[in-house]
């Protein structure tokens, strides 16, 4: 997966009911190519152990994804397509 964003954010400290957000975008062709997958696994670096497996509503064709940092505000971890 390629990030979104080039530049680093501003730190994101978590604590108490603090949230932290960051956009994922399965699919940034434009075009019908891809898998197709039913869930997401989605860990923090360096804590791979803790990962979690989410279901996704829908199955989701992913090629060539891309995210975003972890953001405070849930708006600024929309992620673009290139």
């Amino acid at each position: 997966m390629s990030p979104a964003e080039h530049a680093v954010s501003d730190r994101v400290t978590l604590s108490g009911s603090t949230a932290a957000y960051a956009g994922i975008n399965p699919k940034t062709t434009n075009n019908d190519h891809g898998r197709e997958f039913e869930v997401l696994h989605l860990a923090v670096a360096g804590d791979e152990t803790n990962a979690v497996t989410l279901a996704l509503p829908e199955t989701a064709t992913v090629d060539r994804p891309t995210a975003t940092n972890w953001h405070a505000d849930p708006a600024d971890a929309v992620p673009f397509s290139g």
